[in-house]
Protein backbone atom coordinates (compact mmCIF):
# COMPACT_ATOMS: atom_id res chain seq x y z
CA UNK A 1 0.00 0.00 0.00
CA UNK A 2 1.01 3.52 -0.67
CA UNK A 3 -0.48 6.19 0.95
CA UNK A 4 -0.44 10.04 0.89
CA UNK A 5 0.41 12.42 3.84
CA UNK A 6 -2.49 12.89 6.60
CA UNK A 7 -4.47 16.27 5.52
CA UNK A 8 -4.94 19.52 8.05
CA UNK A 9 -6.90 18.60 10.61
CA UNK A 10 -10.64 19.94 9.46
CA UNK A 11 -12.90 21.31 11.76
CA UNK A 12 -14.94 18.04 11.38
CA UNK A 13 -12.28 17.02 13.52
CA UNK A 14 -11.24 14.59 11.27
CA UNK A 15 -7.83 13.79 8.94
CA UNK A 16 -8.17 11.55 5.85
CA UNK A 17 -5.44 10.16 2.94
CA UNK A 18 -5.65 8.40 0.14
CA UNK A 19 -3.85 4.92 0.13
CA UNK A 20 -3.60 2.64 -3.01
CA UNK A 21 -2.79 -0.46 -4.30
CA UNK A 22 0.84 -0.12 -5.10
CA UNK A 23 1.01 -4.26 -6.35
CA UNK A 24 -2.40 -4.51 -8.30
CA UNK A 25 -3.43 -7.34 -5.65
CA UNK A 26 -6.77 -6.13 -6.45
CA UNK A 27 -7.94 -6.92 -2.58
CA UNK A 28 -8.79 -4.53 0.72
CA UNK A 29 -7.34 -6.77 2.92
CA UNK A 30 -4.71 -4.84 4.86
CA UNK A 31 -6.17 -1.53 3.94
CA UNK A 32 -4.44 1.37 6.16
CA UNK A 33 -7.23 3.74 7.41
CA UNK A 34 -7.61 6.41 5.38
CA UNK A 35 -9.45 8.36 8.13
CA UNK A 36 -8.64 9.31 11.56
CA UNK A 37 -9.88 11.63 14.87
CA UNK A 38 -8.11 14.97 15.15
CA UNK A 39 -8.54 17.86 17.52
CA UNK A 40 -9.02 20.81 15.41
CA UNK A 41 -7.98 24.11 16.77
CA UNK A 42 -8.49 27.11 14.53
CA UNK A 43 -5.08 28.70 14.74
CA UNK A 44 -4.25 32.36 16.35
CA UNK A 45 -6.85 34.29 14.35
CA UNK A 46 -10.45 33.74 13.98
CA UNK A 47 -13.23 35.45 12.56
CA UNK A 48 -16.43 36.02 15.09
CA UNK A 49 -19.42 35.23 12.64
CA UNK A 50 -22.10 35.84 15.06
CA UNK A 51 -21.27 39.43 14.25
CA UNK A 52 -21.22 39.75 11.19
CA UNK A 53 -22.99 42.67 9.57
CA UNK A 54 -23.41 43.23 5.89
CA UNK A 55 -25.45 46.19 4.86
CA UNK A 56 -26.64 47.01 1.59
CA UNK A 57 -27.65 43.50 1.30
CA UNK A 58 -29.10 43.12 -2.30
CA UNK A 59 -27.06 45.30 -4.12
CA UNK A 60 -27.53 46.23 -8.04
CA UNK A 61 -24.77 46.63 -10.49
CA UNK A 62 -21.80 48.41 -9.52
CA UNK A 63 -23.41 49.34 -6.38
CA UNK A 64 -20.86 48.67 -2.96
CA UNK A 65 -21.78 45.93 -0.88
CA UNK A 66 -20.49 46.66 2.82
CA UNK A 67 -19.83 44.31 5.13
CA UNK A 68 -17.74 44.15 8.72
CA UNK A 69 -16.10 41.47 10.29
CA UNK A 70 -14.86 41.03 13.60
CA UNK A 71 -11.50 39.60 13.67
CA UNK A 72 -9.89 38.55 17.08
CA UNK A 73 -6.03 37.57 17.62
CA UNK A 74 -5.55 34.91 20.68
CA UNK A 75 -2.22 34.20 20.51
CA UNK A 76 1.03 36.61 20.37
CA UNK A 77 0.91 40.18 18.07
CA UNK A 78 0.37 39.88 14.33
CA UNK A 79 0.04 41.40 11.58
CA UNK A 80 -2.36 39.77 8.42
CA UNK A 81 -3.49 40.51 5.20
CA UNK A 82 -6.93 40.07 4.32
CA UNK A 83 -8.50 39.87 0.62
CA UNK A 84 -11.61 39.57 -0.61
CA UNK A 85 -12.14 38.00 -3.57
CA UNK A 86 -14.60 36.94 -5.71
CA UNK A 87 -15.02 33.25 -6.65
CA UNK A 88 -17.74 33.44 -9.07
CA UNK A 89 -16.13 35.72 -11.24
CA UNK A 90 -12.32 35.18 -10.55
CA UNK A 91 -10.84 38.42 -9.71
CA UNK A 92 -10.12 40.40 -6.19
CA UNK A 93 -12.68 42.55 -4.86
CA UNK A 94 -10.95 44.49 -2.13
CA UNK A 95 -8.01 43.68 0.37
CA UNK A 96 -5.69 45.55 3.44
CA UNK A 97 -3.50 44.91 6.58
CA UNK A 98 -4.61 44.41 9.93
CA UNK A 99 -2.19 44.94 12.68
CA UNK A 100 -3.29 42.57 15.89
CA UNK A 101 -2.29 43.06 19.11
CA UNK A 102 -1.69 40.17 21.68
CA UNK A 103 -5.04 39.28 22.65
CA UNK A 104 -6.50 42.14 20.28
CA UNK A 105 -9.81 42.32 18.91
CA UNK A 106 -10.57 44.41 15.64
CA UNK A 107 -13.22 44.92 12.58
CA UNK A 108 -12.58 44.67 9.00
CA UNK A 109 -14.51 47.09 7.51
CA UNK A 110 -14.91 46.03 3.32
CA UNK A 111 -16.40 47.44 0.77
CA UNK A 112 -17.05 45.12 -2.44
CA UNK A 113 -19.08 45.10 -5.69
CA UNK A 114 -19.71 43.10 -9.01
CA UNK A 115 -20.18 44.32 -12.53
CA UNK A 116 -22.83 41.38 -13.00
CA UNK A 117 -26.16 40.19 -11.98
CA UNK A 118 -26.97 36.90 -10.05
CA UNK A 119 -25.96 34.94 -6.84
CA UNK A 120 -22.13 35.58 -6.76
CA UNK A 121 -19.88 33.83 -3.80
CA UNK A 122 -16.99 35.92 -2.16
CA UNK A 123 -14.38 34.29 0.03
CA UNK A 124 -12.50 36.62 2.98
CA UNK A 125 -9.04 35.26 3.47
CA UNK A 126 -6.89 36.15 6.47
CA UNK A 127 -3.28 35.59 5.61
CA UNK A 128 -0.17 35.94 7.41
CA UNK A 129 1.80 38.76 5.90
CA UNK A 130 5.11 36.88 7.28
CA UNK A 131 3.94 33.76 5.46
CA UNK A 132 1.52 34.42 2.74
CA UNK A 133 0.67 31.09 1.92
CA UNK A 134 -0.93 30.71 5.23
CA UNK A 135 -4.60 30.79 5.59
CA UNK A 136 -5.40 31.82 9.44
CA UNK A 137 -9.16 32.57 8.85
CA UNK A 138 -11.52 32.33 5.87
CA UNK A 139 -15.49 33.57 5.57
CA UNK A 140 -17.39 32.87 2.71
CA UNK A 141 -20.21 34.97 1.15
CA UNK A 142 -22.80 34.74 -0.86
CA UNK A 143 -24.54 37.63 -2.49
CA UNK A 144 -27.65 38.03 -5.02
CA UNK A 145 -26.96 40.77 -7.58
CA UNK A 146 -30.19 42.40 -8.60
Amino acid sequence: WTCTAWSACQPTNEQTRTCSDSNSCSTTSGKPAEGRYCKYTSGPVELDIQYIRAYNPSPKINEYFYITLPIKNSGPAINVNWFVTSTTDSKQLDSGTVSLGENEMTIIYSKIRFDSTGVKTASLEVRSASSPSTILAQYNMVVDMK
